[in-house]
């Protein structure tokens, strides 16, 4: 019987190794002995490098030594021999639990040495003096001891990493926090300084006869300076404007304040108000400037001196700003952007235009020019002002009234529409009830050279008068008087009934307009014999205007007798739409709006008209679309028409739109006809035009 020690290879009995529990055959000539010692002197060698100096090693490598001195391989002194490889292992071990080399990988998810220890596994497993899971249990501990220590290790290492990040954030914060508050201090000082300015600026910007008592104020005034009470070009006084600053300053109402705000130098406002306000009204005066070195018009230094304990503005008092450009009206609306407290007390917000002739800059520019002498026109206007000039401008920008140049025109001036509508304010009551004649189509008032928008689109030259102005939906729930006037427009398309606003101004419209009608031209040649007063039909077919039509019929019975001029009240239909369109206010675009309207108007009569003028009415003129399309139809008939409307759309809040647009302000009383009222516009651009025989003869 076999011997359950026996070595497989040779037969004879075996001994077992005390750490890895391998066999060894007595037989010293035995196979098995070798390929054991072989594995072991492998692994060593491998694997020693990095442990070789290491005093435990050196500890271990000796005593190995030492039984290796006293053994052999081939030693039949089994017991020696075994101690000689127990030896061995131990020091094999420490080598393994401390080499920096690779030894483990992943086997069905248990970590095993790899490499030569495959090799090393595999013959030791076949002489194992226990069960092959031991000899792999070994390696698992060995392992997990490894483990154990790198993870201990890298801990310690997270530890002291974390300590030192800790230690730096706490020196990073404190910096921080002492930057912080160095910052906090100096912005406290630099506010603080900014505020002991602005009130040191405000108040030497308060003329001392505001400081002398407490006044509760109705009306404040706010001038521009460049063209509007002064000309830029040679620093001499435009005189309405200036008459009205003066006339201002002469009431010596305490109740009103009045400031120049300039975005020119302070020294240049100041020199000029020196030489042009009497000594004994100027100190009546605040003067503000510059005030546009953010690219815009900033009232924000008038505004804070409202805050001054002599000045009390409230929410119902009347701000009046006074200029000749785009951006004095808009800095109205950057101030009413803010909420109605201490820094904006009052509501009431109001632009005026200041007109102005332009023959000293037109003068001015053909002297630097001399080469533009020989042309008919000249243009040295800013491109992209919606005021253009005097003659034309963007018709989605009106002011809420115009100061003019013009004869007989002492006061203020108000679309008639809106006039009544502000008649509760002192300084409009007075107002002239003016019109816009607005002449769509190619215009000599305008560069060419300028994209003109929508205007550019129609080919043909016609007149429209507008009344007042329309604002959107969204903006006509404010209370402002301004938006009045588009409340009561909706009104009457919604319901029907025309308001007695808008019904009072047509009358009186149109009263003035027959009764100053020119029949004839300056050559005293007839043009007209008879008058239509008609209305453009509702995008539906209706006719909303035959209720007003109606009632003009009888007031101009009783008002106008004329035996050189038939006037005829279109009650009945007299331009019809052909066929169902949609509302051109829905419609967005030029080209779509004029698509939209494209040969659905025709005459319900073709009669010779050609010595007829007609009057085309109705609400609300957004880009002229409707207007171009029936006046190419009436234009077949008749030499004269002109298209008078409630309200011209605006364009709140304000947008780059533009559309270029020849106009002027006219009363009521200058007739919408072929003969130009040339006393009410501004011709200093027009050097030469031979077509021109009235302009020419009133030069």
């Amino acid at each position: 019987m076999t011997h359950p020690n026996a070595c497989k290879v040779c037969g004879e009995i075996r001994k077992v190794t005390s750490e890895f529990k391998i066999y060894i055959c007595i037989n010293k000539n035995c196979s098995s002995r070798t390929e054991v010692f072989e594995s072991l002197n492998k692994l060593s060698k491998q694997y020693s490098a990095s442990v070789k100096n290491n005093e435990d090693y050196k500890k271990l490598n000796r005593e190995f030594k030492n039984r290796s001195a006293k053994t052999s391989l081939i030693d039949n002194k089994i017991d020696g021999l075994i101690e000689y490889l127990n030896s061995y292992e131990l020091m094999l071990i420490y080598i393994l639990e401390n080499t920096n080399s690779q030894l483990y990988s992943k086997i069905n998810g248990n970590i095993i040495w790899k490499k030569n220890m495959n090799e090393f596994k595999n013959t030791i497993t076949k002489n194992n003096g226990q069960l092959p899971n031991n000899l792999l249990n070994k390696f698992y501990s060995i392992a997990n001891i490894n483990t154990d220590n790198k993870r201990k290790r890298d801990a310690l290492e997270a530890q002291k990493e974390t300590e030192r990040l800790r230690n730096r954030a706490k020196v990073h914060k404190k910096q921080e926090t002492e930057l912080l508050l160095a910052k906090k201090n100096l912005e406290a000082r630099e506010l603080q300084e900014k505020h002991a300015a602005e009130k040191k600026a405000v108040e030497s910007s308060i003329p001392n006869a505001w400081k002398r008592e407490t006044r509760k104020i109705d009306s404040v005034f706010i001038f521009d300076l460049d063209n509007t009470l002064r000309y830029e070009v040679d620093n001499t006084p435009v005189p309405h404007t200036l008459d009205l600053l003066e006339n201002l300053l002469e009431e010596s109402v305490e109740s009103n304040l009045i400031y120049i705000a300039s975005c020119n130098t302070y020294n240049s406002v100041y020199g000029w108000s020196q030489g042009n306000i009497s000594s004994d009204y100027i100190d009546k005066v605040s003067l503000h400037a510059p005030i546009c070195s953010e690219g815009f018009k900033n009232l924000s230094s008038v505004i804070k001196t409202f805050d001054h304990e002599k000045i009390q503005i409230h929410e119902n008092t009347n701000i009046f700003v006074i200029g000749d450009t785009f951006k004095d009206m808009n800095s109205i609306q950057r101030i009413q952007q803010l909420p109605i407290n201490e820094i904006n007390p009052s509501k009431n917000w109001y632009f005026i235009r200041a007109f102005y002739g332009l023959d000293k800059i037109v003068k001015d520019y053909l002297t630097k020019n001399p080469n533009k002498l020989n042309e008919s026109f000249v243009y040295p206007f800013e491109k992209s002002e919606k005021f253009y000039n005097y003659d034309a401008g963007d018709l989605y920008f009106l002011p809420d009234a115009v100061l003019l140049p013009a004869p007989d025109f002492e006061n203020i001036g108000m679309l008639i529409t809106d006039k009544n509508n502000f008649i509760h304010i002192k300084e409009f009551e007075n107002a002239e009830e003016l019109y816009i004649k607005a002449t769509y189509g190619p215009s000599n008032s305008i560069d060419l050279n300028i994209d003109k928008g929508e205007n550019e689109k129609f080919q043909e030259e016609f007149n429209v008068a507008i009344l007042g102005r329309y604002f959107r939906t969204s903006i006509t729930q404010n209370n402002d008087p301004k938006y009045r006037n588009a409340r009561e427009i909706m009104d009457f398309k919604k319901n029907g009934d025309m308001p007695r606003n808008l019904k009072s101004s047509l009358d009186k419209f149109f009263i003035e307009q027959l009764y100053n009608f020119q029949t004839d031209n300056e050559f005293e040649e007839t043009i007209f014999e008879r008058i239509i007063i008609c209305s453009v039909p509702n995008s539906d077919k209706g006719y909303r205007f035959r209720p007003y039509l109606l009632h003009l019929e009888e007031v101009l019975k009783n008002q106008i007798q004329r035996d050189d001029l038939e006037i005829v009240v279109m009650t009945d239909e007299f331009i019809l739409q052909t066929e169902i369109k949609a509302p051109n206010h829905f419609t967005k675009g030029i080209e779509a709006r004029m698509e939209n309207v494209k040969g659905k108007y025709a005459l319900t009569k073709e009669p010779t008209l050609a010595t007829t003028f007609v009057y085309v009415l109705d609400d609300v003129l957004t880009s002229g679309s409707t207007f171009n399309e029936i006046f190419g139809v009436l234009a077949q008939y008749c030499l004269g028409y002109s298209g008078v409307v409630l309200g011209k759309h605006q364009s709140e809040p304000y947008t780059d739109l533009q559309t270029l647009v020849n106009y002027n302000y006219l009363p009521i009383s200058a007739p919408v006809d072929v003969l130009r009222p040339y006393e009410w516009s501004d011709r200093s651009y027009k050097v030469s035009n031979p077509d021109d025989m009235k302009y020419r003869k009133q030069e």
